[in-house]
């Protein structure tokens, strides 16, 4: 009864395991086919990768530096010029700055999954950006500046959710802002300056992280967007046809250092929440139609060093806050025109700069620099015009009669040496001075020669075992060079023991 009950249980499972194997099979060829997948897709995208290059080269219609000769299909990207890969041997930055090439910008290179930077700042790419960004979602940094782009600015840049710096200035963009970079929430410099973008400029409330946004220079117009979550460091945007009061929203961004608003059409008082910004060093307010009087919270900004609001209408004096106005000069009376050609700020124009403290120090140092100058030209000048002393004054004339009687006749008891073109000899003077005496050959050719250069030699050089040379002495058959001595005997003379 046991022994079959057993063998009952054990047949009893049999159906199960019939059923739980296939699965497991099936399980084993998925995997298998999955990792199967996998290796022949990571293939195809290294191969991608390096088609995507071949293509962008053969876009480019002139390399005149050959930067782009080192990249062949049978070598690896990763050696090629300008190419950076990572750990995996996938190509991560494009960096062509400056390389003078000529073409334009081929979509093949949004197969690249891994870039992380592309920069071709200063060449002369044109057409228009591709769609970069549909396979780009590691993108960084996108820098274009400096180029012949046209069209508009790809609105497939809001897939690149981690773009930190945005740079297409100095090219020919034209359309509005497209207003999908507000989902570049990790953007944190835009850059479009120099360009012939229209249209208002776009919330980027999202992007919390700007800290550079440059627009200047452009066709924008409409009034400055609101900015909430403000972590900008500089707001650049001069230049364009912009209108409106400026927010006072501004006032909320408090690490601000450069604020450029020139050459608009705001309208309205300048606010007084700018005083808030704490570190405010360059605001530029001018060519406007701004009103009112000058808000004294601005003496707030204590590291303002430039202050331009001409070109306005603006009323009332300029606030002691801003600093010490100076007692003589330009900015002495402001009811009075501070410039010539402009009225006074209760008339309408006005200009102020901050840096008129720093003159106190850089006028007086120019003016002694200026003095220093003058006198040294003068030390010189004069020094240069004074009549140098006559070879006859500065050199006693010896007569060849007085050389041999110093040199008993030139006579072998005094011979010192012979050289290659004369000898020389040693000799007392009339006057007890020591001298050493060389008498050239004037049948050796080369003797003419040689007592030219050695007394231009002698007479320039300065050395503590050289002796000065005294003067020389020359007719039609003799021709000698004399030199002082006191002590041991040294090539032309005799140098102090």
């Amino acid at each position: 009864m046991i022994a079959e009950s057993s063998s009952d249980n054990l047949f009893s499972h049999i159906p199960i395991a019939m059923k739980i194997i296939p699965l497991a099979v099936h399980f084993l060829v998925f995997y298998l086919q999955l990792c199967l997948s996998a290796h022949t897709s990571n293939n195809g995208s290294f191969n991608d990768e390096h088609e995507a290059l071949l293509v962008f080269k053969n876009s480019i219609t002139s390399d005149p530096n050959k930067v782009l000769s080192s990249w062949d299909a049978n070598t690896n990207v990763c050696n090629w010029t300008g190419i950076s890969c990572n750990k995996l041997m996938r190509v991560t930055e494009i960096d062509l700055e400056s390389m003078g090439l000529v073409g334009y910008i081929s979509p093949f290179l949004g197969n690249l999954s891994f870039l992380e930077s592309l920069n071709v700042y200063d060449n002369s790419f044109h057409g228009v950006i591709p769609e970069l960004c549909q396979k780009l979602s590691n993108l960084q940094e996108l820098r274009l500046p400096v180029n012949q782009l046209t069209g508009s600015i790809p609105t497939s840049l809001r897939n690149c959710s981690n773009l930190k710096e945005l740079h297409l200035w100095g090219n020919q963009l034209s359309a509005p802002i497209p207003t999908s970079l507000a989902n570049c929430s990790n953007l944190q410099v835009l850059n479009l300056r120099e360009n012939q973008l229209s249209g208002s400029i776009p919330s980027l409330a999202n992007c919390s992280n700007l800290q550079v946004l440059n627009l200047w220079g452009n066709q924008l117009s409409g009034p400055i967007p609101s900015l909430p979550n403000c972590n900008l460091q500089q707001l650049s945007l001069d230049q364009n046809h912009l209108s409106g009061p400026i927010p006072t929203s501004l006032g909320n961004c408090s690490s601000l250092e450069q604020l450029s608003l020139s050459e608009n059409q705001f309208r309205g008082p300048i606010p007084t929440s700018l005083g808030n910004c704490s570190n405010l060093l360059i605001l530029f307010l001018w060519g406007n139609q701004l009103s009112g009087p000058i808000p004294t919270s601005l003496g707030n900004c204590s590291k303002l060093e430039i202050l331009y609001l001409t070109l306005n209408n603006l009323t009332g004096t300029v606030p002691l806050q801003l600093g010490e106005i100076p007692k003589r000069g330009p900015l002495t009376n402001l009811t009075a025109p501070p410039f010539k050609g402009y009225p006074g700020p209760s008339g309408g124009f006005w200009h102020f700069h901050k840096l008129f403290k720093y003159m106190i120090y850089v006028i007086p140092a120019l003016i002694m620099f200026g003095i220093y100058v003058l006198f040294l030209y003068t030390y010189l000048f004069q020094k240069g015009s004074v009549e140098q002393p006559s070879i006859e004054f500065q050199h006693p004339r010896i007569s060849y009669k007085e050389l041999s009687t110093a040199t008993s006749r030139f006579g072998k008891g005094n011979l010192l040496g012979v050289g290659g073109v004369g000898s020389v000899y040693k000799g007392v003077l009339d006057n007890g001075t020591l001298i050493a005496v060389k008498a050239l050959d004037l049948e050796n050719e080369a003797a003419h020669k040689s007592f030219s250069i050695e007394c231009q030699v002698l007479s320039k050089a300065k050395h503590r075992n050289i002796i000065k040379v005294i003067t020389s002495c020359s007719n039609l058959d003799f021709k000698d060079t004399i030199t002082d001595s006191h002590g041991h005997c040294l090539w032309f003379g005799i140098s102090p023991s």
